[in-house]
Parts: C-alpha cells; structure tokens; sequence
C-alpha cells in the first residue's frame, strides 16, 4: 500500500505506511545504489533523497512532509559536488571507450600543457586549471557519432561543421559544474588563432585566453606526431610545421616554449 507521487517538477514523495526509520533508511540506500547502476547515454544517473517518520497520531503530516523535504536539500547540498565530478568523469570516460584515440590523445596534451605552463613560469593554481583543461578540452566531441570521431581521413563541409561544434558543447558542459567553471572559457578557445580566422568567435592575439593558446599548440603537436593518426610526423617534422605557423595560427612566444621544451 506505498503511494509514490510526483509533487513537483522534479520533485517526487514516497509514502511508507507501517515503516520504521530504520527499514527506511534502507529502502533509500536501496534507492540509490540501484539507481547509480542506470545510464542515460553518458549520464550516470543519481538522486537526492530526505526522509522522517511519523512516529505518533498527533504529528501532522504536512510537517513530516517538510521535515523530508529538509533532508533531501540537505542531501542535496552536500552531495552535489561528488555528483557534478561523477557527472564529468563518467562523460570523459564514455568519450575516451568510444574512442582510443581521444583518450591517447587528452593524456598528451594535458601532460604537455602542464610541461608548458611550468616552462612559463605559471602559478601552481593555473598549472592545475592548465592541465585539467588540457585533460578536458575535447569533452564536447561526445556529441559526435562514431563514424565522425574515429574518422582519420579528410572531412567533408558536412562533417567539419559538425565537428568544429565541440567547443561549444565542451563550453556549456564545464559551465554547467562549479568544479569545472574556470575551464571553460580555456575549452571554448582552443580553436581560435592568432590572427583571429580560428573559430568560434574568430578572436585574435591576447584576446585569446592565454590557457587556450597554450592547448592549441599542445594539441596540435600532438595530432601531429599521434600514433593513432595515418601519417605521424616525427617530433623535428612537427615542430617545423608548427614554427611555420608561429605568428599566424599559434602565439609565437608558446610555439618557443614548446620547441625549447621538446
């Protein structure tokens, strides 16, 4: 004889008549651990919950009803920060098992980054921000379909449109999350330029966010120099195709901090 109701938008009562705290409890430990194992995509699924029992005839229910409701924004509060690192672990995650290749390719450049950032002399606070969006600057590319993420060969108009998306999508992902807020303007720029023809708001010079800039040419000698890729450069070729576009594509003060580094 439950009754479990919808009572707000996301908001839902449970109803346990002849139920002790204890057996409660359990019934809500039940509830959760059941409901961590469920999926939605990428999105590992979990719920905040509040209880407290009627234990006399004279308790009105409305106030055993706010008392629940109490406990489960407390719930709420305390657990959200582990939920939102779950939340971004399990899309990275989910990414990297569809395709090898980001994974490869997040640990390089989020290694190199880090390298790069010490070479510039940044604070231990950035350095961490670096590597982290270095870590996450792909996350976006989750949208994509399989046959667009693994693809090694030319992309067609189509394809690139869809792909050149990511930026954003990784954008309004990390600012979706206190823990990951500071990132996200790092991730949305890493495909700007120097000379301001980069994408997605064709930004130039230091506009771009110094984080971003540094991404963009750990990222790119990495696509370069990846094993997964058809044709990998050796590390000299690389660093000859990116000091070419020193001053044109990427900050030429990072492309000398890369080629001192490497």
């Amino acid at each position: 004889e439950d009754v479990v109701a919808r009572v707000g938008g996301d908001e839902f009562a449970i109803i346990l008549p002849s139920t002790s705290e204890s057996d409660t409890e359990m019934i809500v430990k039940r509830v959760k651990t059941e409901l961590s194992k469920e999926h939605i995509i990428a999105i590992k699924c979990s719920v905040s919950m509040g209880y407290d029992t009627k234990t006399s005839a004279d308790q009105e229910l409305v106030r055993i009803m706010e008392s629940a409701e109490y406990w489960m924004y407390k719930d709420k509060t305390i657990n959200r920060k582990n939920i939102d690192n779950d939340l971004i672990a399990t899309l990275i995650e989910t990414l990297h098992k569809r395709s090898p290749k980001e994974k490869h390719h997040s640990m390089v450049v989020s290694d190199l980054c880090y390298k790069i950032g010490q070479e510039i002399k940044l604070s231990e606070t950035e350095l961490r921000k670096l590597k982290d969006a270095g870590f996450l600057h792909d996350i976006g590319k989750i949208i994509l379909k399989d046959d667009i993420l693994n693809k090694i060969d030319v992309f067609d108009k189509e394809e690139l449109n869809e792909r050149n998306q990511h930026p954003l999508i990784g954008y309004r992902i990390l600012n979706l999350f206190d823990e990951t807020l500071d990132l996200a303007d790092s991730v949305f720029s890493h495909h700007e330029r120097w000379d301001g023809k980069g994408y997605p708001k064709g930004l130039k010079g230091e506009e771009i966010p110094l984080l971003a800039r540094i991404i963009a040419v750990a990222e790119n000698y990495d696509v370069l120099t990846n094993v997964y890729n058809k044709n990998p450069m050796s590390r000299e070729e690389a660093l000859e195709e990116i000091k070419k576009q020193s001053g044109i594509q990427y900050d030429p003060e990072i492309v000398d901090y890369l080629v001192k580094l490497v």
